[in-house]
């Protein structure tokens, strides 16, 4: 059984409060049940419990809207607390040469997010101005070389700002910023803060033809290291006969960059992954269809 409850009160026209609780069993993953290691990567093992388990968990939402998605004004903030009496954590054995990780059952998780979001339309200059934050706080445990059990916290926080245009003309465009910060409390603490920065426009002269161009910004901070990354395309249409034949022009990757790092950090190690990436490419495409 899973029972839930849900309460939904109309405050006034424009308002409404809504509140659920749940509470749900969930079958874990295959894996987690083997009583053997089994090989996940080329030097990693993991264990499960070798018990079969069905691990509870309860939910709390509480939703609090105001207006419409079409109003010139609409708020939306939502709180969420979730706990699970029993779950699942590491107990892992790090070698230079491989890792064994083993599946373990922990007491009392507790997770809380929070969400904003507001939307706002300024009539003088025809605008969507939007505001975006969210947190999020948890607790679990880990067990690294038979060391003491580790009590760790982990806190999200993201916020941002857009704008985006919505004129009666031939010009639009759609600009904004994003911050991100990951932050892991154990025996020590470790930060990661990354920042996006877009702006998107587009030019559309008639039902033929259209232009659009694209750029992001990436700011990202590592521990010990910060890398700056920018990005831009171009794309024309040029549509001779609706349905029929059309012509595309576009360009990827103008800046000509030829790597981007990412990171990850978690409770016993920071990550930082490569990627290589297609030089500046332009193509011209046709499209026909009979």
């Amino acid at each position: 059984m899973n029972p839930s409850l849900s309460f939904e009160w109309r405050i006034k026209k424009r308002q409404i409060l809504r509140a659920s609780y749940l509470y749900n069993y969930e079958n874990v993953n295959i894996a987690d049940n083997y009583s053997h290691y089994i090989l996940t990567s080329f030097n990693s093992l993991n264990k499960g419990t070798g018990e079969l388990n069905q691990l509870g968990s309860s939910l709390a939402l509480l939703n609090y809207q105001l207006g419409n998605w079409s109003d010139e004004f609409f708020a939306n903030i939502m709180v969420l607390y979730k706990r699970r009496p029993c779950y699942y954590f590491l107990n892992s054995t790090l070698t230079s040469d491989y890792s064994l990780s083993e599946k373990a059952i922990a007491k009392n998780q507790h997770n809380l997010n929070l969400s904003a979001t507001v939307d706002k339309f300024l009539n003088p200059i025809s605008t969507n101005l939007k505001l975006i934050f969210s947190a999020d706080k948890s607790n679990s445990q880990s067990k690294i070389n038979n060391e003491d059990l580790r009590k760790i916290k982990v806190f999200n926080y993201n916020y941002g700002v857009e704008l985006r245009s919505s004129f009666h003309s031939l010009f639009n465009f759609h600009v904004g910023t994003k911050w991100s910060t990951s932050c892991i409390k154990s025996t020590y603490i470790k930060s990661v803060t990354n920042n996006k920065t877009f702006l998107d426009i587009s030019f559309v002269f008639n039902n033929s033809f259209n232009i659009s161009f694209t750029s992001e910004l990436y700011k990202l901070n590592n521990i010990g290291s910060n890398k700056i990354y920018s990005f831009h395309d171009f794309v024309a249409r040029y549509v001779v006969k609706k349905n029929k034949l059309s012509f595309l022009l576009s360009a990827n990757n103008l800046t000509n960059t030829r790597m981007f790092t990412s990171y990850l950090v978690n409770d016993f190690y920071s990550m930082e992954t490569r990627y290589k990436l297609v030089p500046t490419l332009i193509l011209l495409k046709a499209e026909y269809r009979f």
